[in-house]
């Protein structure tokens, strides 16, 4: 029974830390990039302090990733990704169109898993200031209807799928200005345990790839 009990407490523990929320802080602002963690109370990432690492354990770390990089891309130049595989052997199989429609469904079904993911999410604030600028009147026009067709759309469909609590947009053109410029920021709320979920759906959709892939050999 003593077995049970302490499996049953590693169980509850790690259950534990899965429904602990975590606190994300975002923000652009004056063209630097900030954001901040909290997984429950505690603050475990802040890049607004700057890091001290020694030059030579830089240089290492350089030396290593510069490495992995080079052997990545030998990799990728040898052998044909599953992606790749799986789509000449449906082309071979259904024709191009049955290939496209077969990806489409697999995007769909991907897209849809997304949107779950989304919905877990609670926005607590979300702050655009945007104003739109170029060097041409008639550009700047332009860019400003792209952006508010771009940007509005997102905004309704993340209010209408997510706990978006608090928002403030503000796009504008400004014609006597020559460059884009913006400030951005939101604070997000959520748990680890859905992104495991997800991770798990996402392996069990790569493993059907995966034997889609092996059926056509």
């Amino acid at each position: 029974m003593t077995a049970v009990y302490i499996i049953l407490g590693i169980l509850i523990f790690f259950f534990l830390i899965l429904i602990i929320p975590v606190k994300v802080s975002l923000a652009f602002e004056d063209g630097v990039f900030s954001a901040i963690v909290y997984y429950g109370f505690i603050r475990i990432f802040n890049s607004k302090k700057p890091r001290k690492e020694k030059p030579e354990k830089k240089a290492k770390k350089q030396t290593k990733k510069q490495a992995k990089k080079q052997e990545k891309d030998q990799k990728k130049k040898k052998e044909p990704s599953a992606f790749s595989k799986l789509f000449a052997h449906k082309k071979a199989k259904l024709g191009l169109t049955g290939a496209v429609k077969f990806f489409l469904d697999l995007l769909k079904d991907a897209l849809s898993k997304l949107v779950w993911i989304v919905r877990k999410i609670k926005f607590r604030k979300f702050r655009l200031n945007l104003v739109v600028a170029s060097d041409d009147a008639a550009t700047t026009a332009i860019n400003y209807g792209y952006f508010c067709t771009a940007i509005y759309p997102t905004l309704s469909f993340l209010s209408a799928n997510t706990n978006l609590t608090l928002k403030e947009v503000d796009i504008s053109a400004d014609y006597n200005k020559t460059a884009i410029d913006f400030d951005l920021s939101v604070n997000l709320k959520t748990r680890i345990i859905y992104f495991l979920v997800l991770a798990i759906k996402l392996f069990r959709e790569y493993k059907k790839l995966i034997k889609e892939v092996a059926k056509d050999e």
